[in-house]
């Protein structure tokens, strides 16, 4: 399968457009995802479908990490090495653009995820992440998805799908806002 020659080339995780709203029924930045009862993973929509084992499993796939404000989980132009699930504050997203230097495009709150393009391409990363405000990520590297992919491929492909909904998702809100920049720009 195609993902077994993309995992053969990766490695654990190494340590160290505009505002988006939370979706609807995600907690707020400030809301403590860490103190719910089960795992953090329990309250967020992402991963409703999954059952409570699954959650802990998936929960016990990642590294919690607190991170303070500025902390910078990724670099654009680096490869991917894990992806984030923000547990609690917020994560902003920039990229450095030819001209004006760099912009925000969105400022992830606690529930959102991001960097998942690392568990499905071997591309660079397109923007930088920074913790907006003190933050607590749970970090789930290539290396413990490829076992789980190996150990467990129903819950792998449910993670998969989880992430392509929101990854959809994004993309939507994307392609709005290029057609509303389109729309201004036609009248000038």
């Amino acid at each position: 399968m195609w993902w077994r020659w993309t995992l053969r080339r990766t490695r654990p995780a190494s340590p160290g457009f505009g505002t988006r709203s939370p979706p609807r029924g995600c907690p707020s930045c400030d809301d403590d995802l860490e103190g719910s009862v089960g795992t953090p993973l329990d309250s967020l929509p992402l991963f409703r479908e999954m059952t409570p084992a699954e959650r802990r499993l998936l929960a016990g796939l990642g590294e919690r990490r607190q991170v303070p404000p500025g902390t910078v989980l990724f670099k654009e132009g680096t490869p991917g090495d894990a992806f984030y699930i923000i547990l609690r504050g917020a994560v902003r997203i920039t990229k450095v653009l030819p001209g004006t230097g760099e912009e925000v495009l969105a400022v992830l709150p606690a529930g959102s995820t991001c960097g998942e393009m690392a568990l499905i391409d071997e591309y660079p990363r397109s923007a930088t992440a920074v913790a907006d405000r003190r933050a607590t990520l749970l970090v789930i590297g290539k290396g413990a998805f490829a076992g789980l992919l190996e150990g467990d491929p129903g819950l792998a492909v449910k993670l998969l799908w989880a992430l392509c909904r929101s990854l959809s998702g994004r993309l939507r809100e994307t392609n709005e806002k290029i057609s509303s920049l389109f729309t201004v720009a036609r009248t000038f």
